[in-house]
């Protein structure tokens, strides 16, 4: 029986913010001593069961100490995860030092765009914070009960950028980075907006994953813009409804349709999605393997 990656996203995929935590659930995630982020305990369940053919891989924009934060229930810790947008594979909690230096190599071109962006975003003193990770991305995050103007947009299609925190319904100066002056992609997500170089997102990380290990089959699952590029390089996409438009949205058309070898699979809404994209991979392991 072929050996599948299942490639998720973590955060509103496979566990959620204490925000949206609903009796029973267990909490996975502290910052500072404060429950942070939360699993259902069906999601545990379907952890511990999925099958030795299936290799479960976080994939995630969070830097690999954000990840480490996770205290994965038994039984359900996976033995790899990409961190930083594609920038770090780690095996056991461990960096794996050879996809680390394939990362920066990517990253040296773009090194000192980011440090002078974020010297400039700095000086606006406008966000909670402005961080660089692991020298390849570059995020900033509004402050609480702001939202960025233009949230859910990629900024790559448009002649400049222009984005500020706000109150939402609220008007607010938007504070413009001209186009010619950015050779960084750049992604707005909820209260966050991220830069990093042109070929590290999760798309490309997971074209890695698939040289790295020779696996044939791909399912990847995750909510946000951030994961589209992985969607699309995947056998099987598994998505909430509510990204569905987005998708369409983002190139343009309303042919996210596969090939007669890929597949999407849409969770309904009032569904668990972690839930169901773990029950997704699991159908969809058993057919390939089956020869359906």
């Amino acid at each position: 029986m072929e050996k599948i990656i299942l490639a998720c996203d973590l955060d509103n995929t496979l566990l959620y913010s204490y925000r949206y935590r609903q009796p029973g659930d267990i909490c996975v995630e502290w910052i500072n001593g404060k429950r942070q982020g939360y699993m259902t305990p069906k999601t545990i369940r379907l952890l511990r069961k999925l099958t030795e053919n299936i290799c479960l891989i976080p994939v995630t924009s969070r830097s690999a100490d954000q990840y480490r934060r996770i205290q994965w229930p038994g039984g359900c810790q996976p033995e790899y995860a990409v961190t930083t947008n594609g920038g770090l594979l780690l095996h056991n909690g461990e960096t794996d030092r050879e996809w680390q230096a394939q990362s920066l190599e990517i990253a040296r071109p773009f090194q000192e765009e980011l440090y002078q962006l974020h010297h400039l975003l700095e000086k606006q003193n406008t966000y909670r914070s402005v961080r660089i990770v692991d020298e390849m991305l570059l995020y900033a995050c509004c402050r609480e009960g702001e939202v960025f103007a233009a949230s859910n947009c990629d900024f790559a299609k448009q002649s400049d950028y222009r984005f500020a925190c706000c109150r939402e319904k609220e008007p607010s100066a938007t504070f413009p980075v001209h186009r010619k002056d950015i050779s960084l992609a750049s992604v707005i997500s909820g209260k966050k907006i991220y830069f990093f170089p042109p070929q590290m997102n999760k798309g490309q990380a997971l074209l890695r994953l698939r040289q790295r290990t020779g696996v044939s089959f791909v399912a990847s699952a995750g909510d946000s813009i951030m994961d589209i590029p992985m969607l699309l390089e995947a056998d099987l996409a598994i998505i909430p409804d509510s990204l569905r438009k987005m998708i369409y949205e983002v190139r343009q058309d309303e042919k996210f349709v596969f090939s007669s070898k890929k597949e999407l699979a849409v969770c309904p809404g009032g569904r668990n999605f972690a839930e169901f994209l773990l029950q997704t991979a699991v159908c969809w392991q058993k057919c390939n393997a089956s020869g359906y």
